[in-house]
């Protein structure tokens, strides 16, 4: 691969993992992510943004969705994280917001661990349905090789 093909894959990806990273990170749109739907329709845009005019293969497609879902996780963590220490900030004062404990299946954890939890969480989605994404956008993208019949 060129470097100028891999500097365009990442613009792709980081345009819209941005983006969808800052609408998975607000409060009612991330209800609408029902089965990381909007992780897929990342992938398959951040794909389809590269591949505009030119046939890419799929596994192109996964690669730019894989980068996508990494950009994705992390602004989403980075955004999320940002959006509920302000609500807690504003509802509870800013009074022990790391103190608080949480259970997590019979153990107790601390607010930074669940947050590096949900990072790790949110990159491992981003990056296997983002890849889903971008390879179904491929599909798309490829030119009908098809001969036209000749009428008789």
């Amino acid at each position: 691969m060129r470097m100028e093909e891999i500097r365009n894959m990442l613009t792709a990806a980081v345009m819209v993992g941005a983006v969808a990273g800052v609408i998975g990170a607000v409060p009612l749109l991330d209800l609408c992510n029902v089965c990381c739907l909007w992780i897929i329709a990342g992938g398959f845009a951040a794909s389809y943004i590269y591949g505009r005019g030119k046939t890419i293969e799929p596994a192109d497609g996964a690669i730019i969705g894989v980068l996508f879902g990494l950009v994705y996780g992390i602004v989403v963590t980075v955004m999320g994280l940002l959006v509920t220490t302000s609500l807690k900030m504003l509802t509870a004062g800013a009074g022990g917001l790391f103190s608080e404990q949480i259970d997590f299946f019979g153990v107790q954890i601390g607010e930074p661990l669940r947050t590096l939890m949900l990072a790790f969480f949110n990159i491992l989605l981003g990056m296997v349905f983002g890849a889903f994404g971008g390879a179904l956008a491929t599909t798309t993208t490829k030119e009908d090789v098809r001969k036209p019949r000749l009428r008789k």
